[in-house]
């Protein structure tokens, strides 16, 4: 029997996550954005009550990831995503000094 190929849907993947503090506790309500660099994929969300995250539904691309919250240091990560993958971060927040 022969088989023909037909095109496979675009496998979606994920990013997700917790943002902690230095001592490893979860940081609430932090703002986290999510950028594709070559997709140009704008993406928002807030960190829960554990720190926890997720961004569902993103193509294989190179992500750059902004942490913001009050009385931190801005954060940025790098993610590659494979298509298909499934990726999980910990993004660690410092205390700013400014007060």
């Amino acid at each position: 029997p022969s088989f023909t190929l037909s095109p496979t849907p675009n496998v979606k993947g994920s990013i997700s996550g917790d943002v902690v503090n230095a001592r490893g506790y979860p940081i609430e309500s932090a703002k986290i954005r999510l950028k594709g660099l070559n997709s140009k994929v704008l993406k928002k969300t807030v960190s829960d009550e554990d720190g926890l995250f997720e961004f569902v539904d993103l193509d294989a691309d190179t992500y750059i990831i902004t942490v913001l919250k009050k009385g931190y240091k801005k954060s940025k990560q790098t993610v590659s995503l494979k298509e298909g993958e499934e990726t999980d971060i910990e993004i660690i927040l410092k205390k700013s000094s400014k007060l």
